[in-house]
């Protein structure tokens, strides 16, 4: 495969762009919907944008190829996806400021290592180490108040970013262990598949209405346009043209990128010490991924 980093960078920026725009516009669509509506809505327009590209890339090819390994891979994913979703979004839901997420966002590389180090025999160095406890310091910073209690830490959302974090990283690691030849766009599209779901049944469940507000509807298609469809395929363009850890390089950038949309948006700006926490944690992922990137260099060697 031909290595382009210039239109690699491009991609990563793009699919940074596209992501931090899922904070913005979920959250806007967020206050005037219940989450299976947002669900529904966000992951069905998603699931027809990812068919559309599956159909005009061709895609189904590799429907066609899944054994039943693959298909495995791609549930367990996607149950652990639903469940690591659906507590970022509650999340969004609950926290005042997008931004705040974004950052605390940051953390999931902390989980990754831990996680890897138990389930992988994973090791590593000093400086993704370094890195680790300075994301870890900056999402404490973030999540402080006065007089903190559990049950602060659970109706304000903090909870919520947490343990999304840790799923999203136990899928990673799962996905680590089980490598199987699958298109990024068919591991979204899989995804999606079980969130509409699992939005649709929470729907009947919850007696919501299928009608939502005009403005609703037009926040929850520009998100789903941007996130699960436009973010997706740009990262996967992003990683065919260059390496893995330095698209996660760009990708720190998205925590400003949401800080910028959510000032312009809803008028919010993170108070001083959350900036300090926000900026402290993308320090902190951006030494795992550098220390990340030696550490593979190191084993190639």
């Amino acid at each position: 495969m031909e290595i382009n980093r210039n239109k690699g960078y491009l991609f990563a920026f793009l699919s940074a762009l596209a992501m931090s725009n899922v904070y913005i516009f979920s959250k806007a669509t967020l206050k005037e919907i219940a989450l299976p509506q947002f669900g529904f809505y966000w992951f069905g327009i998603a699931l027809i944008l990812l068919f559309s590209a599956i159909l005009f890339r061709g895609d189904f090819k590799f429907i066609k190829k899944l054994d039943a390994k693959s298909i495995k891979v791609l549930l367990t994913i996607g149950f652990v996806d639903v469940i690591s979703t659906s507590l970022f979004f509650l999340s969004i839901k609950a926290v005042d400021n997008p931004a705040i997420v974004s950052f605390l966002g940051n953390i999931k590389p902390m989980f990754v290592i831990f996680l890897g180090f138990i389930f992988l025999n994973e090791r590593f160095k000093g400086i993704e180490i370094l890195g680790l406890i300075i994301a870890l310091l900056g999402g404490l910073i973030l999540g402080y108040q006065p007089n903190l209690s559990f049950q602060m830490i659970l109706d304000g959302g903090i909870a919520y970013i947490f343990l999304s974090m840790f799923f999203g990283a136990g899928s990673m690691i799962y996905m680590r262990k089980n490598k199987v030849k699958i298109p990024s766009i068919i591991y979204a599209t899989s995804r999606s598949i079980l969130l509409f779901i699992a939005s649709l049944i929470f729907i009947l469940i919850e007696g919501n209405s299928f009608v939502i507000p005009t403005t609703a509807l037009v926040n929850v298609s520009l998100g789903a346009l941007l996130g699960p469809f436009a973010a997706v395929l740009f990262s996967y363009e992003a990683i065919r043209n260059m390496e893995a850890s330095r698209v996660s390089l760009v990708g720190t950038s998205k925590g400003v990128l949401v800080l910028i949309g959510a000032y312009l948006m809803f008028g919010k700006f993170p108070t001083q010490i959350q900036l300090i926490g926000g900026l402290t944690t993308i320090l902190g992922v951006i030494l795992i991924t550098v220390g990340n990137r030696f550490r593979k260099s190191e084993i190639k060697k």
